[in-house]
This record gives C-alpha cells, sequence and structure tokens, in this order.
C-alpha cells in the first residue's frame, strides 16, 4: 500500500518535513531525564509542529503519533505484516447482498489512562472527528469514504462492524490503520457526535451548512489544546508527551501502569523498552555530525550520508555505535508540472528527466547509499513494471527530445526556444528547492546538465513553509521531495487521480485524464490479483510514458544507534523503532 495509501502510518514526506508552529511549556509535573539510563536521545531532521492525527503527513511526526495513540491493526515494524493492536485479531469478513462487512472487537483490558474501557463508540466518534465537513479536510478522508455501515453490537460495546458497497482493495487496511482511536469523552465530553450518524458525515447528506455544533467540534478537534499542548495530545499508546519545545526538543515518557504493558510481547507496537525518549530536532546536517561526534545522541536518524560513511569507516565510532543501511520504503523524486508552459510536450518531460546524472546523485551526494528506480511501486512487488528501462543520464538524448518537440536554438544563443501561443519564447525553467545539502546539490547538478542542453535553470529557493505554499499553488516548473510506500498494495489516486490536483492535494505535477483517472479507479476495486496486476503495469507504463515525474533513487536508511541497546531497526520509515530499542 502506497503511503499516498496509508501515508498515514508510513510517511512521508521525507526530505521537505513540516517546520514551525506553536508549542507549549510541559507540564508541571514532569518526569525526571536520567542520561544514560534507560533513557533514548534520539536526533530528528525535522521540527514537529502538531500532532493532530488527521493532518499529520511527515514520518517523524507519525512516528510520535504512534508512540502516544493506537490503531486498530497496523504493519508491524519488524516484520511488516499486518497486526492487530487493539483488535482482540484481525477482522472476520462476511459478504452479504454485495456488501462487504468486516465484524471486529476490541480487546478486554484495552483502557484510557484514566482506567475507562476504549469502546467501538471511541472508534466511531474517532471517524465522525475526521469526516465533520466544518473541520479541514483531511488527506485521509478518501481512504475511507466508502464506508456505508457502522454497527456497535448492542450487548458487547466492544463489538462492532463496519460495511462497504463498493469494492476497495484497501478497504480492511484503511480501516484498520488510517486514523487512531481517540477517547470520545476527552474530544466531546457531552456526546454531541451521537446526533449525528457517521455516513451522513462521511457523505455530508442533510448537514446544515450553518450548523454551529458541528463547527464548534471542528474547532475544538483543531485546536491547540489538542494539537500541540502536552496535556491534550495524548492517547492510549505506552509514551505521553512530557515536554515540548518546538524546534528543539521533544519528551516522551513511558507511562506507569499502562494496560498493554503485557499483552503481546512479540508485537512492536507493545514493546516501550525504554523509560524516556527524548527527540531533539537537528535539521542542519553539519550540527548534527557534530553533535554525534560528542556523543550527544543516542540514535541518530538519517545522518548526512557523507557523515554516515565517514563515522562509519572510523573505528573511534564503530566500536561505539551500530551503523544500520538497509533497503527503506522512501523513493526521491522530482515532480514536473506538466501544465507548465514549457512542459506540457511528454517529450520535453522526457528530456526533463534525461538530464538528471543519476550515477552521479547517487554516488556523489548520497555516498552509494541508494539504488535507482523507474515507478512508484517499490521494486519487490510482484507488479513491478521490471521491464521499464532505467532512464539514463543523456544531454545529447535531451536535446534530440526537446528538438522533436520543437525547442531548438535558431540564434545561435545557446538557449533553446519555440514559439508559444505566438510568442517566441526561451526554454526557461523554475526549479524549486528547501535549503537540504541533498535537494541544492542535486539541483545545481541539473542546472549544469541543462545549461549544455540549451535550457536556462533558475534555482529558487524557500523554506519549508514558503515550499508548501508555492507547491500548493502548483507556482513552479520542477521541484523535488520523498514519499513513502508501505509494504502493502498500492492506491496511487491521491498522487496521480485529477481530483487530487488542488492545493493539498498530492498531484502535484498536475497528470492525469478521463484515462488514467478510470484505470485507477478499476485498480482500486478490482478484488482479482491477476487482472489488478496488470493494471498496476499498464499504469505504470503510462506514467513512464508521461514522464511526469523523474525518479530519482530509492535511499538507503542512515540509522546509527549506540551499542548499550539493542533491537530498534525498522525497514518502514522512518526506520526506527523506538519502544524497540531495549538496554543491554
Amino acid at each position: 500500500m502506497n503511503t499516498t495509501t496509508l501515508i498515514k502510518i508510513f510517511g512521508f514526506t521525507f526530505i521537505l518535513l513540516l517546520l514551525g508552529s506553536c508549542s507549549k511549556d510541559a507540564p508541571e509535573q514532569q518526569k525526571e531525564y536520567v542520561r544514560n539510563g534507560n533513557n533514548v536521545d534520539v536526533r530528528i531532521p525535522a521540527n514537529i509542529s502538531s500532532l493532530n492525527p488527521a493532518t499529520a503527513l511527515d514520518a517523524y511526526t507519525l512516528m510520535v503519533i504512534r508512540s502516544i495513540h493506537q490503531y486498530l491493526a497496523t504493519y508491524d515494524l519488524e516484520t511488516a505484516q499486518m497486526v492487530p493492536v487493539l483488535l482482540k485479531e484481525l477482522a472476520s469478513v462476511d459478504t452479504t447482498d454485495g456488501r462487504t462487512i468486516y465484524q471486529m472487537e476490541i480487546k478486554e483490558g484495552a483502557n484510557w489512562d484514566d482506567g475507562s474501557p476504549i469502546t467501538a463508540k471511541d472508534v466511531e466518534t474517532s471517524l465522525k472527528m475526521l469526516f465533520n465537513p466544518k473541520g479541514k479536510p483531511s488527506p485521509y478522508r478518501s481512504y475511507l469514504a466508502t464506508i456505508d455501515l457502522f454497527e456497535i453490537d448492542p450487548d458487547n460495546p466492544k463489538k462492532f462492524s463496519v460495511g462497504i458497497s463498493q469494492q476497495y482493495v484497501l478497504a480492511e487496511e484503511a480501516i484498520y490503520s488510517i486514523m487512531p482511536v481517540l477517547q470520545a469523552s476527552k474530544y466531546d465530553p457531552d456526546n454531541q457526535y451521537a446526533n449525528y450518524s457517521l455516513i451522513d458525515l462521511i457523505t455530508n447528506t442533510g448537514i446544515d451548512d450553518s450548523d454551529e455544533v458541528l463547527q464548534a467540534l471542528a474547532a475544538t478537534f483543531e485546536s491547540e489544546a489538542f494539537s500541540v499542548e502536552p496535556a491534550g495530545v495524548n492517547g492510549s499508546g505506552p509514551y505521553e508527551v512530557v515536554e515540548w519545545k518546538t524546534g528543539e526538543l521533544m519528551v516522551l515518557a513511558k507511562k506507569t501502569d499502562w494496560w498493554g504493558e503485557t499483552d503481546s510481547p512479540s508485537n512492536t507496537w507493545f514493546k516501550a523498552n525504554p523509560d524516556t525518549i527524548r527527540l531533539i530536532s537537528v535539521t542542519d546536517a553539519t550540527t548534527a555530525a557534530q553533535m554525534f561526534t560528542n556523543n550527544s545522541f543516542d540514535v541518530a536518524i538519517t545522518l548526512d550520508s557523507k557523515d554516515f560513511k565517514t563515522l562509519a569507516e572510523n573505528p573511534t565510532y564503530t566500536d561505539e555505535y551500530n551503523f544500520i543501511s538497509d533497503v527503506t520504503n522512501i523513493q526521491y523524486l522530482v515532480y514536473q508540472n506538466t501544465k507548465s508552459p514549457v512542459l506540457q510536450d511528454k517529450r520535453v518531460r522526457m528530456g526533463i528527466s534525461m538530464l538528471f546524472d543519476y550515477t552521479s546523485i547517487i554516488e556523489n551526494i548520497f555516498d552509494g547509499l541508494g539504488n535507482r528506480t523507474n515507478s512508484p511501486v517499490l521494486n519487490f512487488k510482484s507488479y513491478y513494471a521490471e521491464d521499464l528501462p532505467l532512464i539514463d543520464f543523456d544531454i545529447e538524448g535531451a536535446i534530440a527530445q526537446f528538438n522533436e518537440a520543437g525547442w531548438i536554438d535558431n540564434n545561435k544563443d545557446g538557449v533553446l526556444e519555440k514559439e508559444i501561443d505566438g510568442v517566441l519564447t526561451d526554454f526557461k525553467l523554475e526549479y524549486l528547492v528547501t535549503p537540504t545539502p541533498a535537494a541544492e546539490n542535486i539541483a545545481l547538478i541539473f542546472q549544469a546538465a541543462a545549461k549544455d542542453a540549451g535550457v536556462e535553470v533558475e534555482i529558487i529557493t524557500k523554506d519549508r513553509q514558503g515550499w508548501y505554499e508555492m507547491v500548493g499553488q502548483r507556482d513552479f516548473d520542477l521541484t523535488m521531495t520523498g514519499s513513502g510506500f508501505s509494504p502493502g498494495l498500492d492506491d496511487f489516486r491521491q498522487m496521480f487521480h485529477t481530483s487530487a490536483n488542488i492545493p493539498t492535494g498530492q498531484n502535484r505535477m498536475q497528470f492525469g485524464n478521463a484515462e488514467t483517472d478510470a484505470l485507477l479507479d478499476a485498480i482500486a476495486a478490482n478484488l482479482d490479483e491477476i487482472s489488478r496486476e496488470e493494471q498496476f503495469r499498464t499504469f505504470q507504463e503510462i506514467l513512464y510514458d508521461e514522464q511526469a515525474v523523474t525518479w530519482l533513487m530509492t535511499p538507503l536508511s542512515r540509522v546509527v544507534i549506540h551499542d548499550r541497546f539493542e533491537h530498534g531497526g525498522s525497514n518502514l520509515s522512518p526506520n526506527v523503532c523506538l519502544g524497540c530499542l531495549t538496554l543491554k
């Protein structure tokens, strides 16, 4: 399943991580942090700005949410298999009169911190908060929009059924793991959501445009109290946020008498070994390396590749730390804005992809810690289109593509030109980047190659907030980012469907038409594995032919863990299982 599919769980904008926003001081009663005890200092290359689970997108925010909240079920961080978390077992599935019914029951003993039981009402209210039409549209709604039945067993408040009439290959996984279960009495103390049907909220049926109750409920859910204040963000998970200084530090402390302490010891979601986890935000790569050499971290996530390789070859550090470099579910890519006047021709976009020196990028910027790819499908999946050739760095080939599309240097000034809407236009591109070494260096390598091909490239640098604003407005020609993908089936509609070509949507390249939309919809509804895999390959061929995205590489993880801890690695972004860290 794609992070665009289950972006909620593993996902991820990887290079461009959310920054900014307010934070609140820690509660007066804080748990004391003792350095070098069963406590972990973790460097993260991002600033966590909000812990609202309906809007969280980046891997580091989700890493915290997974520590403080719980899902019905989700992927195990070590085995990558779907495992029950709050559920007694995965759903039993029945199909009646064209409707698929998923029957589930929450575990006995699963409780909130106040001792009250977690029930099906909490599940229902969590979904109602997600679908409240007066709230900000969540990117996760589309994955649960096929729900047309939710029933709670009148004899067992922990037992419930979820039904869908429309076939959807990811329905079960989405029900499990798109939205964590939140405490209804905490977010809706007056039980006002009881007056609204979940199905009516999903379909926005019979909802008054001026409904003040729903407006107030949405405002409460999106408020700072439940997004940035430690007292309000915690859930039923093993850890609680006890201190938060945005841009600097977040401290998670293990709860005492947590309900799941002895529930499922082999399940990573019930592993809570460290007593305290301190997440230290260090976005500058040079500073992170210096702090690491000063023994300021127990765990460092995504060190700069050069620093990682240098430190991994130094006995001073290899004697004390474990350096983990495994395959990840991340892909680095460049969006090509297909609606840009200079990029509307797919031959031009193919030429652009031929101007990236992939070997140099992997070897010189990432020190060899990455692999080539040609598709959003992870290459271990059975429907990965391995017969599509990798695009080579080829300046002459790019020029040929541009010439074929009508871009020719007739005036011999070194820049290609073409008449567009009656105006002779030079071939110029705006390449949007954020101030990260990788993004900037890749842009510079591309700029030099493009100049040799007769293309002028202006590199525009914006901070993360500025990047999101420009990308949301589609105000760019090219821009680099990273996306994460999960081990299951893919649903690419959030990334490639035309309905996702909105300011908050992921179709930033403005790709697609009625034909590709229909194919993506057909894949999502196709329960036959053989024909579905053929559809996946067809879509990859179309995407390859259109070159709306340039696939740069799949990076290897760059995680360092102090030798005083065992375990902790994961193949799922951001490649650590903090609760798994075991003090020797």
